[in-house]
């Protein structure tokens, strides 16, 4: 996909996200302003009410809920007419609608488990005596009422005839005991709907603006691509081996000319690194390939290998009068040959000491391949004595070292170490000009074997004489 149909889409992405975020909260917002200054209200009317209606007098009404034939007449007892009359005062003062402002007697033992009290059905459809019980969206509201005594308010809730606010004040008797609820409901559907539309109406806008804001973004978008693809092409040039090229920054002050400032400092650490890949042996460069996260194990391992040392000989009296010149590049041409022949056997070059070769043979024909090189080494010698005008002695033995990285973070040396690569240098210092001197170890281990005899020889730092092979 794209970058610039992905930062459209993600630019579109963010703007609806935008809009529902603050279609929720403006919603949220809406519905808590309108609870909460509905609700004081409600709270208001409620306490009032409640103040104006006799809790003696209620008490006398609540007798007669428990007998069928005070509920039939309910509606001639002076005392629930003067009380009705009470309630009518509110609405007239407040404009409630009749069926929204009742009592209620809660039941001692149940108080969510009501009885209609007063109310101002007409005769036919009054409603007193008939149960009710408060619906779980109010019960906590409810409940506070009649525990604390205290004129609470309802949220916003929802039943099969609209959308409410309620309000409940306790009614007391002259002993302070709560012998009714006042309640008074609110349908705000009205005003939730015209809260609405607004908010709809809103989002109308919000919407042109986001297509509005979607067209620029897509030519924002389109600008930008057309540096990002020249990067890209460029990019694509360093992907397939090309390190030498230069994508001249214009300067610019954006985050575009950053990158491509970055990148062209990327290319040059890049060719200094390919450079310097020279100087790594391949089986450190294989370590550090199989590093996680870029960090370098510095852990050492023991591990089972061939050790190869080939010197040459008489390469100090040689170089005493010669020019600095021919010397580096007779060297150079003789590890040159010497490491191309340990390389295509499958061995890897661990350093240069002086004059000397170092190497590792770690494949499980390395003893075979270790022996084939050294062979070939001195034939190759041989045949170009006329231009090299040098022998070399070479030392090999097989067996355990501990293999990791040495040194320090900002330089390491990956290497092998421990007494079998010791060996394998006295064996090779050992080595006369045109030999190649072998352990015992590494002559057990050869599939094909040549028949020697072997020959006993003191080495530096053992207490006995070892026996070795020499191979002419």
């Amino acid at each position: 996909m794209r970058i610039a149909l992905k930062f459209s889409l993600t630019v579109a992405t963010i703007l609806l996200i935008i809009i529902s975020i603050m279609t929720f909260f403006q919603m949220r917002a809406t519905n808590s302003l309108i609870e909460y200054h509905f609700g004081i209200t409600l709270r208001e009317i409620a306490r009032l009410g409640s103040y104006s209606l006799s809790g003696d007098k209620h008490q006398e009404i609540n007798l007669q809920l428990h007998d069928s034939a005070g509920i039939k007449d309910i509606s001639t007892n002076p005392i629930f007419i003067e009380l009705r009359n009470k309630l009518k005062k509110i609405i007239k003062d407040t404009a409630i609608p009749n069926h929204c402002i009742y009592t209620l007697v809660p039941n001692k033992d149940r108080p969510l488990d009501t009885e209609f009290a007063l109310n101002l059905y007409n005769k036919k459809d009054n409603i007193f005596g008939h149960k009710y019980t408060i619906i779980d969206d109010n019960s906590q509201a409810f409940l506070r009422c009649v525990n604390e005594k205290k004129t609470v308010s309802t949220g916003l809730y929802e039943d099969e005839h609209g959308q409410w606010i309620s309000a409940y004040a306790p009614i007391l008797n002259s002993q302070d005991d709560v012998v009714a609820v006042l309640e008074i409901d609110f349908d705000i559907k009205t005003f939730i709907g015209d809260a609405r539309k607004a908010t709809y109406r809103n989002l109308i806008v919000l919407g042109i603006a986001s297509v509005a804001s979607l067209l620029i973004a897509l030519l924002v978008g389109h600008l930008l691509t057309r540096r990002i693809k020249h990067l890209q092409r460029e990019v694509k040039k360093v992907r397939s081996g090309n390190l030498h090229i230069t994508l001249h920054p214009k300067g610019g002050n954006d985050e575009i000319s950053d990158l491509e400032g970055a990148v062209d400092h990327m290319l040059v650490r890049l060719r200094e690194r390919l450079h310097m890949i020279k100087f790594i042996p391949s089986f450190a460069l294989k370590k550090i390939e199989e590093a996680n996260e870029g960090e370098i194990n510095m852990d050492g391992e023991r591990k089972k290998v061939v050790i190869f040392f080939v010197d040459i000989r008489g390469f100090t009296k040689y170089s005493e009068d010669k020019d600095p010149k021919k010397i580096v590049a007779l060297l150079n041409e003789a590890f040159g040959m010497e490491t191309e022949i340990i390389q295509r056997h499958g061995g890897s070059v661990d350093k240069y000491i002086g004059d000397e070769v170092m190497a590792v043979f770690e494949n499980e024909d390395g003893v075979d391949q270790a022996l084939m090189a050294a062979d070939e080494i001195h034939r190759c010698i041989d045949e170009y004595a006329d231009r090299l005008p040098i022998g070399v002695g070479i030392g090999i033995h097989i067996g355990e070292v501990i293999m990791g990285a040495v040194g320090h973070n900002e330089r390491l040396d990956f290497t092998v170490i421990g007494s079998s690569v010791n060996l394998a240098s006295r064996l090779c210092s050992k080595a006369a000009t045109g030999e190649t001197i072998v352990s015992v170890e590494f002559y057990q281990a050869l599939s094909n074997a040549p028949e020697l005899v072997p020959d006993r020889t003191a080495i530096k730092g053992y207490t006995t004489e070892l026996d070795i092979y020499r191979i002419k």
